[in-house]
């Protein structure tokens, strides 16, 4: 046993000294041991960073995309049960699917094979497939294919799942749960839907309009067939398909289907006056009427007019829950035998006497408070508990307090058999069943922890309770231990941290925190208890009571263990030693050991004791290895989204410089990138609201975006408006420039017959407002380019827009928040006017030709004129190019006079310039007064001038400040408590002072990027930013004001010596200082642009420093006060002081605890656990911070390396000739190298088009220049098929093999000749299954005249060693 104690202290770095190693052998066996210890816990800890990091990724993820979603419904200014009825159901999606998969993504089991994944979905969703009327006639295949398309959404209780009068090609099975059936106006029930009905059945068969409105009685699992999804499928069926078909050519089906809903309408016997309302409302303008309950449906709405938005139900109460299942109830039958009548008294009639009438639903407030209340209770149980048995069996005011707990225990018994419960998805809470259910869980649990146990004790002894006190302590100790069971109350605490955090609206990094600072209070606590009750157990009843070894607290230690030689370690004296010295002590003891310091002046001697140190020792090392994995895995997964973008970043940087892509454009995409992880957090809006269902998107995006649809589109729409719309007159050549029509979009281009059906079609603005997505744009980012080909619209939320002149020198117009632009192109694919600029950092949606066609396809008479329009638009437009090209024949027509358009529009604004400029005052004199006049120019402009937050100069000058700043703070610290009054150290000091007051000039001239993420680099506002600011010129001003000034006047009344000692310490006001370096790094913690893992190595010893110092401080200070600095060397200067403090701290903060110093008294002994406590908790925290940024740093080769590593062994089984399998693993080592494993069309796909265009063109616009199939068309058109091209790489040996890459069917490939120096580009033409032919073998253009075809067109750019291919 001794063997495993000194093998345990040694490998979990505790090393007490009492075992020490004497011979080279064994000191050489120690070290190996301390090696091998040091490994396997470490490999326990990357194991567990490993499991938890894996096991909350997606927990991260998905709350980092709930966050997203939040702070987009706050910015939008949703109202809070909306946003409430949004993050209910992420909340539910996150309970079923676990962040893994949501509905209409990937299957959550996509990975398997396809037959099981079939086999699967047919064991789920097959049977109720069959079910469904147009499927009945169906094959078990046909259904396996359905069962593959059909997606599965999950809705809380209350929600919507189908609006009346909105279009969606979706059928809505009813997979488990009930719906109900609510009227138009979400006012009353009509009917319920129970599991296996269907609804749905006319968008999906016909298109129209849905007829009903569905909501979730209970939560519901509903399955969705989209009628897209599902032609794929009817097309291997023919059977199925026409008989579909035959059903939607059937307009009696159709009729049939709206006759059932208004007779299931009018079974509600809705008075006929009503009807008539309804239908002449129908017919009206929306407008919006406030919120309302509905009493009958009991819910909340907010009314558009004939458009109402659910707006969250109330919950049902415990009586009305009581009525329905007293009318649902079956009545028992009644007892005939004594037996039943027995059973019957005792399992329902006396509980229903002692039961309350009504069960306690779980969300209750109060109910929830008092399980907090419970928690706390059983926590203080548990603390008293332990220092009954161990410290405190002989005091009557720990026995009342106890006793008193209990009665909660008790009562907290009685509240727990009325608390619902779910049973299949249903709430039970009839009183008897909730007891039943309580009774079976956790009542024995309770029970034992809540009894008495002491009861049993007092049976056994036979005595008076009164003289236990008295007479009897050692018994009362017996009893103590007795009430160990009580401990097992916390059995609460896990289960309530794990309820809070199941809910993935809640933040679990706050709350695991605090769950483990409890969780390490309570182990240190139940450490320092046991160490102290196994040396000191109950008293021998057989012994003389009379004789303690601690009188006071009646306890009678072991001869060898610890507590004896307290004398020697400690300076006690056990006559008068007291509980809380006691305590202190043994607190001291387990902390050294479990956080593996060890000083060694409290060692076991006990074998019991020993025994006792070995599981101690082992579980606090598992304990700091677990809680060391947590921190890191929460960090790392905090950091992720961080690490992910900034590896892209850092691949974009690779990907430019390669391509030799820099100036204006490489430094403007990485703004950009620097203000979208401002705005976005790195998080795809795209992807945002995907994971919501089409009712609840609807909603969002209708109370949005409806303002904007209805003021564009010309729709007489009147809604609560969430902003004021700005209305600006423009003229006819300004809305042209701005891609405007002459008239809102649909009074252009449609009969007001159409406009008005879609002014009182409540479905169009739901069903378009879907298709509406957000995007953000910097300050100065080109939106789109003059004669630019563009299908978008866009409508501006927040900021400002540009609509730039021909020649991109001036602002034409400013558009602001509200206006609109782009509908001709979105219409008519008209070119861009001119080109329009970001004004300010703006917030935009935009609507893409391709959303609105879906949108409007199912309206096919307004499709149909807007078709027509665009086909006299285009034609109008190839003749107005036509014109345009005979007018520039002739020089003498381009500037006519005559002129009204462009021209004279541009002539005007040149002569107002020109007369700006000849009334502008000049300055004539002599050649001095010139001189002093340029002079002072530059020096304003100097003086205005700012730096770049990213400009080497700022950081060198802000790191060395920082520097300075820890320096000056250990100067003007270490001079007044050490009593150093060094001259040379004063002089240091006043010159960082100095430096640090020349600073604040330096700050004023600092640009800055706002909370909008936009870059402020005017000196006004920089200047202004900082003088204002929280941390800024007041704050620095104060903190660098040269103190030494206040005591000037005293130079020459009082001894130098005194005013030098004086003026040290009024320097001390200079200590918040160090505030300002300590807030500088954490925010170039946050910047994207920084380092992160260098940053935080920075602030890591910066925190270092300074704990050791102020710890070192600390320790001068007590040994000024106490004059009892314990050590072997005792120290006679204050300087030495500090020099034995600082080798102390660090001795104690590294683990090491070599036992030269350590704590005698009691004052002592408490700074030392608080030392140890915080100095582990800082290494933890400061590790896993350090451990998660290398990590994530290195996530992405991790996850390459790891698919080189399958494709590598994927080789090996498949037998791969070594030749190939080196070929394969050298085209990815080069793809690493180059892009680090990402396509170029991959790795663009989130910035602006124009940025994206303009990267291309500056690639490989010259290279689509030099071929003859393209050297003849303009500039515009090149640009625009530059944006559709992507970049492939190959490696050299794959060139030289291959001579061509496949080609597919009318592929066009252009290459160099091998051993050109420069790219001598020929193309060719390949048929499918022909082999390539040589360079020269083809002319570059097809004589014969072809079809047109769809063809790839490959190009080998021979300087680069690239393949750019474009798909046309």
């Amino acid at each position: 046993m001794i063997t495993v104690y000194w093998a345990t202290t040694t490998m979990t770095n505790v090393g007490y000294g009492d075992i020490v190693p004497s011979t080279m052998t064994e000191k050489m066996v120690a070290a190996m041991v301390g090696l091998i210890g040091l490994f396997i816990f470490n490999y326990i800890v990357s194991q567990i960073y490993a499991t938890l990091s894996s096991k909350n990724a997606a927990r991260v993820t998905f709350q980092n995309l709930l966050s997203s979603v939040t702070l987009f419904m706050e910015h939008q200014n949703l109202s809070l049960s909306l946003q409430k009825r949004v993050r209910d159901y992420m909340s539910l999606l996150w309970s079923s699917y676990q962040g893994e998969a949501y509905p209409g993504g990937p299957y959550l089991m996509h990975d398997l094979p396809t037959e099981l994944q079939q086999i699967v979905l047919m064991k789920e969703r097959g049977q109720l497939l069959s079910k469904i009327p147009f499927f009945e006639q169906a094959g078990p295949a046909f259904i396996r294919d359905i069962a593959s398309v059909s997606v599965m959404y999950f809705f809380p209780r209350g929600e919507i799942i189908q609006y009346s009068d909105t279009i969606t090609r979706e059928l809505f099975c009813v997979h488990r749960g009930i719906c109900q059936i609510l009227t138009d106006d979400l006012s009353d029930i009509v009917a319920l839907y129970g599991e296996g009905m269907c609804f749905g059945e006319v968008g999906f068969m016909f298109g129209k309009q849905a007829v009903v409105t569905v909501r979730a009685k209970t939560h519901c699992e509903i399955l969705s067939i989209d009628f897209e999804k599902m032609k794929p499928v009817l097309e291997r069926y023919p059977a199925m398909k026409r008989q579909i078909e035959m059903l939607q050519n059937k307009t009696d089906y159709y009729n049939q289907i709206v006759d059932a809903v208004e007779g299931m309408m009018r079974s509600k016997h809705r008075p006929i006056e009503e009807d008539v309302t309804q239908i002449r409302r129908k017919d009206a303008a929306f407008a919006y009427e406030g919120r309302r309950y509905a009493k009958k449906s009991k819910c909340y709405v907010e009314d558009f007019g004939n458009f109402p938005i659910y707006a969250g139900t109330e919950e049902e109460t415990i009586e009305e829950r009581l009525l329905k299942l007293s009318k649902t109830r079956m009545i028992p039958r009644k007892p005939r035998t004594y037996l039943e009548h027995m059973k019957e008294f005792f399992f329902r009639t006396f509980p229903s006497f002692i039961l309350m009438r009504n069960a306690i639903l779980p969300s209750n407030t109060t109910y929830i408070r008092w399980e907090f209340f419970r928690i706390c209770v059983a926590i203080a149980i548990s603390t008293f508990s332990l220092l009954l048995f161990s410290f405190l069996h002989k005091e009557r005011w720990m026995w009342i307090i106890l006793y008193n707990l209990e009665g909660f225990c008790w009562i907290d018994i009685y509240i727990r058999m009325h608390v619902a419960f779910y049973k299949d998805n249903c709430l039970q809470v009839e009183t008897l069943e909730t007891a039943k259910h309580y009774l079976k869980t956790s009542f024995l649990l309770d029970f034992i922890s809540c009894f008495p146990w002491e009861i049993i004790g007092l049976m056994y002894f036979n005595i008076n309770t009164i003289a236990l006190w008295d007479t009897r302590p050692e018994i009362l100790h017996i009893f103590a231990y007795l009430r160990v069971p009580h401990i097992l109350q916390l059995y609460r605490v896990p289960l309530a941290f794990s309820f809070y955090q199941s809910e993935i609206t809640t933040e679990k990094t706050a709350v695991t925190f605090l769950k483990f600072f409890l969780y390490t209070a309570m182990f240190l606590h139940f450490c320092t208890c046991i160490v102290f009750a196994i040396v000191c157990p109950p008293a021998d009843l057989t012994g003389d009571p009379t004789i303690y070894l601690l009188p006071l607290g009646k306890h009678n230690c072991s001869r060898l263990s610890w507590v004896n030689h307290l004398d020697y370690s400690f300076d006690v004296v056990y006559e008068n030693v007291t509980f809380t010295q006691l305590y202190a002590i043994s607190l001291y003891y387990a902390t050294t050991t479990l956080c593996g310091i060890g000083y060694g002046d409290i060692h076991p001697y006990l074998t019991s004791m020993r025994i006792a140190m070995i599981f101690i020792m082992v579980a606090g090392a598992l304990y700091i290895g677990f809680l060391s994995g947590t921190v890191t895995s929460i960090l790392a997964n905090a950091d992720a989204p961080r690490a992910a973008f900034t590896d892209k970043e850092d691949i974009i940087k690779l990907f430019l410089k390669s391509q030799k892509v820099t100036g204006q454009l490489y430094d403007s995409i990485l703004s950009f990138y620097t203000f979208r992880w401002i705005r976005t957090k790195g998080v795809n809006q795209d992807v945002v609201f995907e994971y919501l269902p089409s009712s609840l998107l609807g909603d969002v995006s209708t109370i949005i975006y409806a303002d904007v649809i209805a003021k564009a589109f010309g729709l007489k729409v009147k809604r609560k408006q969430r902003q004021e719309l700005v209305t600006q007159h423009l003229s006819p050549l300004e809305r042209k420039l701005s891609g405007k029509l002459g008239q809102p979009f649909f009074q252009e281009v449609l009969k007001k017959e159409s406009v008005e059906q879609l002014e009182t079609d409540a479905g169009f603005i739901r069903l378009l407002a879907r298709q509406i997505r957000p995007c953000h744009y910097r300050a100065g980012d080109i939106i789109c380019k003059r004669n630019e080909y563009g299908a978008e619209m866009y409508f501006i939320d927040k900021g400002e827009v540009d609509v730039l002149s021909i020649d991109e020198s001036s602002v034409m117009i400013t558009l602001k928040a509200g206006q609109h632009f782009g509908e001709g192109s979105l219409l008519f694919s008209e070119p861009r006017a001119t080109t329009i600029r970001a004004g300010s950092n703006c917030d935009l949606f935009t609507l893409s030709k391709t959303s609105l066609d879906e949108a409007i396809i199912y309206y096919p008479k307004i499709y149909k004129e807007i078709k027509k329009a665009a086909e006299r638009k285009q034609v109008e437009l190839i003749q107005n190019s036509i014109s345009s090209k005979k007018k520039k024949m002739g020089k003498d027509k381009e500037f006519s006079s005559d002129d009204t358009g462009y021209i004279k529009f541009y002539k005007d604004i040149m002569e107002e310039d020109h007369k700006k400029n000849y009334n502008k005052p000049t300055y004539r004199g002599c050649f001095l007064l010139d001189s002093f006049s340029n002079f002072w120019m530059h020096l304003l402009k100097f003086h205005n001038s700012t730096m770049d937050p990213v400009n080497p100069i700022r950081i060198i000058y802000q790191y060395t400040s920082c520097l300075f700043i820890v320096i000056f703070f250990w100067s003007i610290t270490f001079m007044p408590i050490t009593f150093n009054l060094s001259q040379n150290l004063f002089t240091m000091a006043m010159v960082i002072e100095y430096i640090l007051l020349i600073e604040i000039l330096f700050k004023f001239h600092v640009a800055y990027y706002d909370e909008e993420g936009t870059y402020i680099s005017g000196y006004k506002s920089a200047s202004r930013n900082y003088l204002f600011g929280k941390m800024g010129y007041f704050f620095d001003i104060v903190a660098s004001f040269p103190s030494g000034l206040i005591v000037l006047s005293l130079i020459g009344t009082i001894h130098a010596e005194t005013y030098f000692a004086f003026i040290v310490k009024i320097r001390l006001l200079h200590l918040p200082k160090i505030l300002s370096a300590l807030i500088f790094m954490r925010e170039e913690e946050k910047s994207i642009s920084t380092n992160l893992l260098v940053i935080r190595i920075i602030k890591y010893l910066v925190q270092g420093v300074l704990f050791v110092h102020i710890t070192a401080l600390i320790c001068v200070l007590y040994a000024e006060n106490t004059d009892r600095f314990r050590g072997d060397i005792e120290a006679s200067y204050f300087v030495k002081k500090y020099m034995y403090g600082a080798y102390w701290t660090l001795a104690t903060y590294t683990t090491t605890g070599f036992g030269d110093f350590r704590p005698r008294n009691f004052g002592e002994m408490l700074f030392t656990i608080f030392l140890m406590i915080i100095a582990k908790m800082h290494v933890i925290y400061n590790m896993g911070v350090l451990s998660s940024s290398q990590t994530n740093k290195q996530s992405l080769q991790v996850a390459f390396e790891e698919k080189l590593q399958a494709v590598t062994a994927y080789m090996i089984d498949t037998n791969i000739p070594s030749n190939l399998y080196n070929r394969v693993t050298h085209f990815y080592n080069y793809i690493w190298t180059r892009t680090k494993g990402i396509r170029s069309e991959v790795l663009f796909q989130d910035i602006p088009h124009c940025m994206k265009t303009d990267i291309f063109s500056r690639i490989c616009i010259h290279l689509l220049k030099k071929q003859q199939l393209f050297a003849h068309l303009s500039e515009t058109f090149l640009h625009h098929l530059v944006s559709k091209m992507y970049l492939i790489s190959y490696t050299a040996e794959t060139l030289k093999e291959l001579g061509l890459l496949r080609l597919q069917q009318h592929r066009l490939a252009c290459y160099s000749s091998p051993g050109k120096k420069a790219p001598e580009a020929v193309c060719e033409e390949a048929e499918e299954g022909q082999a390539p032919r040589r360079p020269g073998q083809a002319s570059c253009q097809p004589n014969s005249p072809q079809p047109y075809h769809p063809f790839s067109w490959q190009m080998y750019d021979h300087w680069t060693t690239k393949w750019i291919t474009y798909d046309c």
